[in-house]
């Protein structure tokens, strides 16, 4: 029995210490997430906040930007992340004026708890951001090892990123991430069709995320918070796939929302000031792109935080 559990030992050993040692990395290396709380603290005077997916991660920079903001955007970050964010962070902030909130082609089909992209992500709001995120089940050993909550393939591409930048974090210290020039590999009619697919849930607006939206606008309206709704730019590649009718109602959910006298919309998805150079990929704007986009935001935010109120 003894040279069984020796054996044992020694067999697993090697994966004890593969283990131990990837989840040092998830708590200890910076990454999005403990640099996007520890700008959410010490950003406390912002003015605006940018909130929403991976396209105001890399397309809205606050130092392009008259106002002073913070990008408290993420990659692949859903309504209901940005509503907790807001509650326990943002909400507190006494100078804030504005939020910018993105409603992108697939934000409202999000499944606000159980999207995949969502699934390992929780994880890390929750011991970076100490949110209280739903759908975390406190017998899934996911929640005691960030090593466990990522997929293995994504672990291999951050251990590479980690050799060659000793970081994992893309943001800067105002939140944002940059992308340069365009990739022909993935800014092209192909990769186009493949995103647009992948962004095309089955439904095209969930009674959930118009209440998360409703109640985000709302909770600012009461704090004096004027909230700016986004649709942003795509390629042309992108473009060419998407369905007008869900564009439509897209639209129309978010005009919906201008019901509320601290709300504007801006929908730039098919704004002719932007080209395919602008983009890195198919969707999201590379450095000149995102100058662009924070500019046009930024004018935008202006014109909503001197507007007086309209009723």
């Amino acid at each position: 029995m003894k040279k069984f559990l020796r054996k044992s030992t020694l067999f697993l050993l090697p994966f004890i210490l593969l283990w131990g040692a990837i989840e040092c990395m998830y708590r200890f290396v910076p990454n999005n997430y403990s640099e996007k709380y520890k700008g959410l603290i010490e950003y406390n005077n912002a003015e605006v906040y940018l909130l929403g997916n991976s396209h105001a991660f890399y397309g809205l920079h606050p130092e392009y930007m008259k106002n002073n903001a913070y990008n408290a955007s993420n990659i692949s970050q859903p309504l209901l992340i940005d509503k907790l964010i807001f509650d326990q962070y943002i909400s507190k902030n006494k100078d804030v004026k504005a939020l910018v909130l993105l409603v992108d082609y697939f934000t409202l089909g999000e499944r606000p708890v159980d999207d995949p992209e969502l699934m390992w992500r929780r994880y890390f709001y929750r011991h970076f951001y100490k949110l209280d995120v739903p759908g975390i089940n406190s017998l899934n050993p996911q929640n005691y090892s960030l090593a466990l909550s990522v997929r293995f393939n994504l672990t291999q591409e951050n251990i590479k990123m980690y050799r060659a930048k000793g970081t994992l974090a893309e943001c800067a210290g105002n939140g944002a991430a940059m992308h340069y020039g365009t990739s022909t590999e993935f800014s092209n009619p192909h990769m186009g069709e493949v995103i647009v697919e992948k962004h095309t849930t089955k439904d095209v607006v969930l009674k959930e995320n118009t209440l998360l939206l409703e109640q985000l606008i709302t909770s600012a309206k009461q704090k004096g918070i004027k909230v700016l709704l986004v649709t942003m730019p795509v390629s042309d590649h992108y473009r060419a796939y998407a369905d007008a009718a869900r564009l439509r109602k897209i639209q129309e959910v978010c005009h919906r929302m201008e019901r509320f006298d601290n709300v504007k919309y801006l929908y730039l998805f098919e704004d002719k000031r932007f080209s395919n150079t602008d983009f890195y990929d198919v969707d999201h704007l590379n450095s000149v792109g995102a100058k662009k986009c924070s500019v046009i935001v930024d004018s935008t935010l202006t014109t909503l935080l001197t507007a007086p109120s309209t009723h």
